[in-house]
This record gives structure tokens, sequence and C-alpha cells, in this order.
């Protein structure tokens, strides 16, 4: 099964992207807007998805935006 969530904002840059997932880092228009979080739902998110034998992937869209695709096995 594949779950694919997109949105249209600027997207995130390159280095804070590949350690989205981490927990605790938070992106920069988070932080600079005052956002209430501490930086653990996408580790949480992709802690679930690999105890099911997933994978959880964060890229920036061509036309700007971010995609966050998750990809469970068949049951």
């Amino acid at each position: 099964m594949n779950v694919t969530i997109t949105d249209t904002g600027p997207g995130i840059d390159k280095h804070t992207l590949d350690h989205l997932a981490t927990p605790f880092v938070q992106g920069e228009t988070a932080t600079s807007a005052g956002a209430l979080g501490y930086g653990l739902g996408l580790s949480i998110a992709r802690s679930i998805v690999m105890a099911h034998r997933g994978r959880l992937s964060l890229e920036n869209r061509p036309g700007g935006g971010l995609q966050v695709v998750m990809v469970l096995p068949a049951c």
C-alpha cells in the first residue's frame, strides 16, 4: 500500500530534508514561524512505518512543495 501526501509550499532545503525525520529536527520555516513542537512527528511516523517493514520518504516536488510517501508491504 502506498500513501502519498503533497503540499504546494516552498519545499525544504536539501540539507534539512535529509535530516527531517531525525528526532528533534524541525524545518527552518517551522522554527522561524514560532511553531510549537519538538520535531518528533516524522521520526515517530518513520519508526512506525519501519516497524511494519515499510519505508517513508520525503522529497521536494519539481514545481515546489514537499511530497511524503509511505510504502507498506501487502499483508
